[in-house]
């Protein structure tokens, strides 16, 4: 681990050309696509669709796991989808409420692992990952097919 002396002098060394820093890498960021596309008829087979966990059960035998219960509570009502369509569209509000839950949790279980964020932009930068990976490496999965998701504009 550095410390502010070795910091200091590695930035100065770097200022003068004698050392090359290596290159931080930058945070994916997350821009939402605004498309003119319009639902037609909704597709409700996700409100009825009960997913299965790692654990063999449904939400109904969930027992301490209430980030999983109310992350069940927001897919119920977040996404909509149309029959034809590819995709599972679910408003900034919605997509926040996951996100928030799902860092909240991890957060959790790294601190139980001994591991703490190092400053108070970390929660954000968690938050800002999740959002894009999640748009950009998931699916809505509603029982019977899959469909991108897409985020769009709350109001």
């Amino acid at each position: 681990m550095n410390t502010i002396t070795e910091t200091i002098v590695d930035k100065t060394l770097s200022d003068l050309g004698v050392v090359e820093l290596p290159k931080q890498t930058p945070v994916p960021t997350y821009n939402p696509v605004q498309t003119s596309r319009k639902t037609k008829v909704l597709d409700a087979r996700d409100k009825s669709w009960t997913p299965k966990t790692s654990r063999a059960v449904s939400p109904e035998d969930w027992k301490k796991d209430t980030v999983l219960e109310l992350l069940d509570t927001i897919r119920k009502d977040a996404f909509e989808s149309s029959k034809g369509e590819a995709d599972a569209v679910i408003s900034q509000k919605h997509m926040a409420q996951i996100v928030h839950l799902v860092a909240t949790d991890v957060a959790n279980g790294l601190e139980h692992a001994g591991l703490v964020y190092m400053d108070g932009e970390a929660p954000a930068m968690l938050r800002k990952l999740l959002t894009t990976f999640i748009t950009s490496q998931t699916k809505h999965y509603n029982g019977s097919m899959y469909r991108f998701v897409k985020v769009v504009d709350n109001g």
